[in-house]
C-alpha cells in the first residue's frame, strides 16, 4: 500500500478528527489540480496502473470524478475514509450471501493481500484475482468481463 494510503488509513483509525483538518488541502488538489494528483498517484502505482493512467480518456474521466467528489464539499470523502478505519458492526464471517470479488495482483492502492483476506473471511466469497492488473487497470481492462458476470447474475435472479 502506498505511504499516503497507509497514513490515511492510520488517521481514520487513530485520529479521524484530524482528517477533517487535513482533507481540505487534498480536496483543493482534487478540485483544482486533478492531473497533478493523478501524476502523484502514478508514482506509487504498479506498472499496469501507470500505463492506464497515461490514457487521455481515462485521465479525463478520473479528473472529472475527482472534481465531482469534492464539488459539494469534503465531508463525503472524509466520511468514507473514517468508515474504512472503524468497525462496521458485523464481522466478514457473518456475511451470508455470495460476494463477488475482483482484484488485481499488482494493485498497490489496495494490495492483493487485502483481497485475499476478504476472500478467506467471507464464507460465500467468489474471488477472481488477475495477474498483471492493478487498481485502475483492472477496471479499464476487465470491465466488460465483470459487467458480464453481474448481468448474468441479474438475469438468473428473476
Amino acid at each position: 500500500m502506498t505511504p499516503v494510503n497507509r497514513f490515511g488509513l492510520y488517521l481514520s483509525q487513530k485520529a479521524p478528527g484530524l482528517l477533517r483538518v487535513i482533507f481540505p488541502m487534498v480536496g483543493f488538489g482534487l478540485r483544482w489540480f486533478p492531473d497533478r494528483i493523478l501524476d502523484y498517484m502514478a508514482i506509487g502505482a504498479g506498472k499496469p496502473d501507470r500505463i492506464v493512467l497515461t490514457n487521455p480518456r481515462i485521465r479525463q474521466l478520473m479528473c472529472d470524478t475527482f472534481r465531482e467528489s469534492v464539488r459539494s464539499g469534503y465531508s463525503g470523502p472524509v466520511t468514507d475514509l473514517i468508515i474504512y478505519g472503524r468497525p462496521w458492526g458485523f464481522s466478514l464471517e457473518e456475511i451470508p450471501i455470495p460476494v463477488y470479488l475482483w482484484h488485481g495482483e499488482s494493485d498497490r492502492i489496495v494490495p492483493a493481500g487485502m483481497g485475499r483476506y476478504l476472500a478467506r473471511s467471507i464464507p460465500e466469497c467468489r474471488p477472481t484475482f488477475y495477474a498483471g492488473e492493478g487498481h485502475f487497470s483492472l477496471v479499464a481492462n476487465r470491465m466488460e468481463e465483470i459487467l458480464g458476470v453481474i448481468e448474468g447474475l441479474i438475469r438468473n435472479s428473476g
